[in-house]
């Protein structure tokens, strides 16, 4: 208990404030919601970038870029399994209503305490994250959870730009 405590009570307070914004912002998505297309992908894109910056920190690991790719794939076969497009709408202010779900609160919990736990093994215990599994798992988790969340949002566009009326041409 002791060292959990130690493990806590170590981390710079910017972490838990990064853990309350990232909460505030799973659970924003708790319930239905008025997003503009840009809205909608802006987080995404941000999670990706974060992601990709992590996988070129690996300078090539065959471990870490397996880890990416089979998490990315996951990640896309879980989208197209849930099929999150099915309650989008679009507005006529040209928003998009998007129904309210859990998947994204738990996505960004889970990208959260993946990375705090490699951050703290890496003080306390760096030769274990410095395996091939170690290393693949992490990307996994990363790019699991990354690749979700950026073809949640691509289906809810792409479910909007199906349901926009054809424009008529004059002529």
């Amino acid at each position: 208990m002791q060292f959990l405590v130690k493990v806590i009570t170590g981390a710079p307070v910017w972490v838990w404030f990064l853990l309350v914004f990232l909460c505030l912002l799973g659970a924003a998505r708790l319930r239905d919601s008025r997003v503009s297309p840009l809205r909608l992908l802006l987080p995404s894109v941000i999670f990706v970038l974060l992601a990709c910056s992590k996988l070129i920190a690996t300078h090539g690991d065959p471990a870490a870029l397996a880890g990416a790719f089979l998490g990315a794939v996951i990640g896309a076969a879980a989208v197209a399994g849930i099929k999150p497009e099915r309650q989008t709408e679009l507005l006529p202010d040209g928003r998009i209503l998007i129904a309210g779900e859990w998947h994204s609160l738990a996505l960004i919990l889970l990208l959260f305490w993946t990375n705090y736990a490699y951050a703290v093994m890496a003080v306390i215990a760096p030769a274990a994250i410095a395996t091939p599994t170690a290393r693949l798992v992490l990307s996994l988790l990363n790019f699991f959870s990354t690749g979700f969340m950026l073809c949640r949002s691509l289906a809810h566009l792409r479910k909007v730009q199906r349901l926009q009326p054809p424009e008529v041409v004059k002529g």
